[in-house]
């Protein structure tokens, strides 16, 4: 059986729990190892939101302010990442994004992978749109749509209990078929999937952050110390390092934003640049980044779930 679209690989998870739990709404999160895809890493972008530094307060406590959260401003930031595996060789990716930090999160991000594929996607509540370059198309599907196959077939208990030895009989199973792929269910894991469709709006979880946590982490530890200037990019930089020399955050040394991020460990190196790190106001004109079909006139606009699933599994190869 060939590898499923990533959108059904979640669902499935959920499918198998279903019967035990209310399911809740997935978001796609991207998560940074030394051997993770190096696309997954630019959400970090999206994640150091840059505020005034305080007066004279120590460089750390400094840092960890120009972290905080912005209202009413979009954050634009250009990374460039590169990734030294343990056996010598190197990856290269970078991306390009722009967030408003106030709900419903709008969130744009341009991804140039490793590979050479461009992915544009934007978010906004609970509707996703991708824009595939090669095909000139933007396609829109909410998160409910995305969440739910278009088809589910209602059986009987002893019929899911033949299909799929062992399972509850509440509970819903993706299997594949000549078609594509379809959810088998009893009646009571049908109306759980309905339920689930109308769940938590994706807006209120707020800013994705999966590394500001880890570099707060660091500089809120207690254990991480300040190891002088150093320069990037022509730029007076202050470095902080992790007691351990296994994190390295650079930031501006008169603004505190964020310049490098490091992070090495089982024989590898990740570094996180960011050559633009720049809050804009959230003006009629700077909201028009949010805009994928004025970015990009002339773009066919295609609204339907499985058309988004085909376009993010071109685009997100890799997950």
């Amino acid at each position: 059986m060939t590898a499923m679209p990533p959108a059904l690989e979640r669902f499935g998870v959920e499918l198998e729990t279903a019967a035990r739990r209310d399911l809740r709404a997935s978001r796609r999160r991207r998560l940074l190892s030394l051997a993770a895809v190096p696309a997954a890493i630019a959400a970090f972008a999206v994640a150091l939101l840059v505020g005034l530094p305080g007066g004279g307060a120590p460089p750390i406590e400094r840092a960890t302010a120009a972290l905080q959260i912005s209202d009413e401003t979009i954050l634009h930031v250009r990374l460039l990442g590169e990734q030294h595996n343990p056996d010598g060789s190197v990856v290269r990716w970078r991306s390009e994004s722009w967030q408003l930090a106030e709900a419903p999160y709008t969130r744009r991000q341009i991804e140039v992978q490793a590979d050479g594929i461009r992915a544009e996607s934007l978010t906004r509540g609970k509707t996703n749109e991708l824009y595939d370059a090669k095909r000139d198309t933007i396609y829109v599907a909410s998160q409910d749509e995305l969440t739910l196959p278009s088809k589910v077939e209602i059986v009987s208990r002893a019929r899911l209990r033949k299909l799929v030895p062992g399972a509850h009989v509440q509970a819903a199973y993706l299997k594949a078929s000549p078609n594509g792929y379809k959810v088998i269910a009893t009646e009571e894991g049908a109306e759980r999937l309905a339920q689930h469709a109308g769940g938590t709006p994706q807006d209120s979880a707020g800013v994705e952050d999966p590394f500001r946590s880890d570099i707060l982490s660091m500089l809120n530890s207690g254990r991480s110390e300040v190891a002088g200037h150093v320069e990037v990019d022509g730029r007076d930089a202050i470095r902080i390092e992790s007691s351990d020399g296994n994190q390295a955050y650079l930031v501006d040394a008169g603004t505190y934003a964020p310049l490098q991020w490091i992070s090495t460990g089982e024989g590898g190196r990740v570094t996180l640049s960011f050559p633009v790190y720049e809050e804009l106001p959230a003006d009629a004109e700077s909201m028009e980044v949010f805009d994928l079909a004025a970015q990009h006139p002339g773009a066919q606009v295609v609204h339907d779930p499985d058309s988004y699933r085909a376009a993010e599994a071109r685009l997100f190869p890799h997950g």
